[in-house]
C-alpha cells in the first residue's frame, strides 16, 4: 500500500495525538530537575535559531525526546524515537509556514510551564493544543 506524503503526515500527526498528550501528562507528574533542564535547554536553542531551519528542527526534536524521557516510562522513548525521525518533512513544512516556528515555540513554552508546575491535565491539554497547531500548519 502506497501512502501519499500528505497521508503519511496525517498518519504521523494522528499517532502523535494519541501518544504525546499522555506523555506530557506523565512528564508533569514524573519529570525531575534534570529533565526540566533538558527541555529548557531545547527551548532556549529553538529561541536562538528561530530563523535557522536545521538548528530549530534539531532543537525541536530534542525537546520532544526530552519530554518522552521525562515520562520515566522506558518504552516511550523507544516508541517516540522512530516517530521523531519520520517528522523531518513535517517540521520543514511548518518552518516554512509564516510564523509557524513562533507558534510552535509558544506551545512548547506552555507545555514546559505546565510540567514545571506539575499540572498533569494542563500539560496534556497544552500538548493537544500544540498538535492541533501542528496539524493546521502542516496542511492536515
Amino acid at each position: 500500500m502506497r501512502i501519499s506524503n500528505q497521508g503519511r503526515l496525517d498518519n504521523l500527526i494522528e499517532i502523535r495525538e494519541i501518544l504525546e498528550p499522555k506523555i506530557a501528562a506523565l512528564a508533569a507528574i514524573r519529570a525531575d530537575e534534570k529533565d526540566i533542564e533538558a527541555m529548557k535547554s531545547a527551548i532556549a536553542a529553538m529561541d536562538v535559531s528561530i530563523e535557522d531551519a536545521d538548528a530549530f528542527i534539531e532543537a525541536d526534536l530534542a525537546f520532544h525526546l526530552a519530554l518522552a524521557h521525562s515520562s520515566k516510562n522506558t518504552l516511550i522513548p523507544l516508541l517516540i524515537d522512530p516517530i521523531v525521525d519520520m517528522l523531518q518533512e513535517q517540521r520543514i513544512r511548518i518552518f516554512q509556514v509564516k510564523r509557524g516556528s513562533e507558534r510552535g515555540q509558544f506551545h512548547h513554552k506552555r507545555i514546559l510551564q505546565c510540567i514545571i508546575s506539575h499540572n498533569s491535565q494542563a500539560a496534556q491539554d497544552a500538548m493537544a493544543a500544540h498538535l492541533d497547531q501542528v496539524r493546521k500548519d502542516s496542511g492536515g
